[in-house]
């Protein structure tokens, strides 16, 4: 580590007294930023009658994603999430009914893709013929 010189004690000596209190208040913003950080604020109910639902949520904006709502999965995320297995998964992307996409070597299916082929496909109706496969 440096040694101070001749040269930064001298300017250390004529230093603005208003940067010692600059320098405090910066560090106590940069503390409350972390408290903030570490534990975000949760409106606390007013009266023990009120619901959990009663309790005004913060709108999501429609141009960022949820914190939790990923953008893309992994086709092992896909068959977990929907309990579709991987032949089934592998023959609609290679149908192109279901579209993917390839970062390096992983295969990623976009959320947005999968809930439009997931909506694409027949629904169920009682009573009719089960589709031969």
């Amino acid at each position: 580590m440096r040694r101070i010189g001749d040269f930064q004690r001298r300017h250390m000596q004529d230093a603005d007294p208003r940067m010692a209190a600059l320098l405090h208040h910066l560090r106590a913003a940069l503390e409350a930023w972390e408290q903030i950080m570490l534990q975000p604020h949760r409106p606390v109910m007013k009266t023990t009658n009120e619901k959990a639902s009663d309790v005004p949520r913060p709108v999501a904006s429609t141009l960022a994603p949820a914190r939790h709502q990923k953008l893309s999965h992994t086709v092992k995320e896909v068959r977990t999430l929907t309990g579709i297995g991987h032949s089934t998964l592998y023959r609609a992307m290679g149908n192109g009914d279901l579209r993917a996409v390839k970062l390096g070597k992983k295969t990623l299916i976009l959320a947005k893709d999968l809930q439009d082929w997931l909506d694409g496909l027949p629904e169920l109706r009682h009573g009719a013929p089960k589709d031969a496969r």
